[in-house]
């Protein structure tokens, strides 16, 4: 799985309500200096995002798209970002597989939607690039541009929230959640930290593995310090 566009693109689409427009003041925060498009009828010009009426009316494949929309919605959303060639999406949009029966079948037809393309959730809060200014996160935070310095991944939005804002002298490179993990999972992440020279050490906060051996493996070959809570 090349997570590559994904978590360090040069252009970002947000597509639903407020969630998307929230993240599209996070990218005007950090400074992102790539192309932020924002995908909602309702909306005019936002915080430097221009605004399209539909996916299909976008210019061209976006790098990483935030999917924010009902989640009856999800999954045609999602098709119509892996046709266009969409480097990866962040579902944020919750009651999928930690809901209910009707949840676990969308979150199927999610995954099936997107074929090859990477998804991070759903029922996340998506990430932080704190070296690009990349924010596919539609919510506060209190990370700033770094040069260098750690990257955090957990399931948990909340936790990743309240980490974002510590006091402390902790460069924070990158921030991940992931929720649900019905495509992209802590070890997938983790591989791709482990390429990535400006990230000087990963600090792990897991509620479930697909593959422990895998992750394993990962940590055992790498002199940059993984912290596993």
């Amino acid at each position: 799985m090349n997570l590559d566009r994904l978590l360090s693109p040069l252009t970002v689409a947000l597509i639903g309500g407020e969630p998307a427009v929230a993240a599209a003041r996070q990218n005007r925060l950090l400074g992102f200096e790539g192309e932020v498009w924002l995908v909602n009828p309702g909306e005019r010009s936002v915080d430097g995002a221009v605004t399209f009426a539909s996916v299909s009316d976008l210019p061209g494949p976006p790098d990483a798209a935030l999917v924010a929309v009902g989640r009856e919605r999800v999954p045609g959303v999602v098709g119509a970002l892996a046709s266009l060639g969409t480097g990866g999406v962040v579902c944020y949009t919750a009651g999928f597989a930690e809901a209910d029966d009707r949840g676990r079948s969308l979150q199927e037809d999610m995954l099936a939607a997107a074929g090859s393309m990477p998804v991070i959730g759903p029922n996340c809060h998506g990430f932080v690039n704190a070296l690009s200014g990349a924010a596919l996160w539609p919510d506060v935070q209190g990370c700033r541009r770094v040069e260098r310095g750690v990257a955090i991944v957990t399931q948990s939005g909340n936790l990743a929230i309240n980490l974002t804002m510590q006091q402390r002298a902790l460069p924070e490179a990158m921030v991940v959640t992931l929720g649900n993990q019905a495509s992209v999972t802590v070890e997938d992440v983790v591989e791709w930290l482990l390429s990535e020279p400006r990230v000087t050490a990963i600090g792990l906060h897991i509620e479930g593995l697909r593959d422990p051996m895998r992750l394993g493996g990962l940590v055992s070959r790498t002199d940059k310090p993984v912290i596993a809570l």
